[in-house]
């Protein structure tokens, strides 16, 4: 049975904050405006008050958007701050954790998803030529790191399992070659495609979860 996606979250086939940094991207770009409140954001993002919160708050803490106009009225939605856009990071929403720091593991996936689409095109390959090839002198990618995302690549229909007599090996599937942009592991455990703009595999519940 697959775990259930509220319609929210899955609008535009786009994750709640993919959805909140085009919404901001939007409000400053297209309406020419230098402002906005958090009321704003989830308006346009059709996200929960709650996920817009979060996120807009992580972003205040990695330098992204700073609050300018922070109102004090009694009334809730008096008490939005207005916030500026100070930093950009291109379409893509800064990945961040818990602490505001961005998510290393970001480029590392990049790289991953890079070096199977050119160096190992229409080649086979394994979790330890796979870390060894997406690592440079100043980010390491461990073995742990790629077996992680080689199995959601698995799960989601990219990578076709391939038995050698030297172990099992992956192959990147022509047709799954989406583009660019590495598919991206979320932390709800889905696996959106930023090339397709589409949430393309969702973890099934285990009976645990039932």
């Amino acid at each position: 049975m697959r775990r259930k996606i509220s319609a929210v979250e899955m609008a535009g086939g786009k994750t709640p904050r993919q959805r909140i940094w085009d919404a901001i991207l939007y409000t400053v770009g297209n309406r020419g405006v230098d402002k906005f409140t958090q009321l704003n954001i989830q308006e346009r993002a059709q996200t929960t008050h709650s996920m817009t919160e979060k996120y807009l708050h992580l972003l205040e803490v990695a330098g992204f958007i700073k609050c300018v106009d922070e109102k004090t009225g009694l009334k809730a939605v008096d008490r939005y701050c207005a916030f500026t856009l100070v930093k950009h990071n291109g379409i893509e929403a800064p990945r961040l954790n818990k602490n505001g720091e961005l998510v290393t593991e970001a480029s590392m996936t990049e790289r991953m998803w890079n070096t199977m689409r050119r160096l190992f095109k229409n080649k086979s390959f394994n979790s330890v030529e796979l870390a060894s090839f997406s690592s440079t002198t100043e980010s390491n990618v461990s073995q742990r790191m790629a077996n992680k995302y080689i199995a959601a690549l698995v799960a989601a229909g990219y990578l076709q399992r391939v038995e050698s007599k030297t172990g099992r090996r992956f192959l990147l599937l022509q047709a799954m070659d989406s583009g660019r942009r590495a598919p991206m592991m979320q932390l709800n455990k889905v696996v959106y495609d930023p090339n397709w703009n589409k949430v393309v595999w969702v973890e099934e519940k285990g009976a645990q979860d039932e």
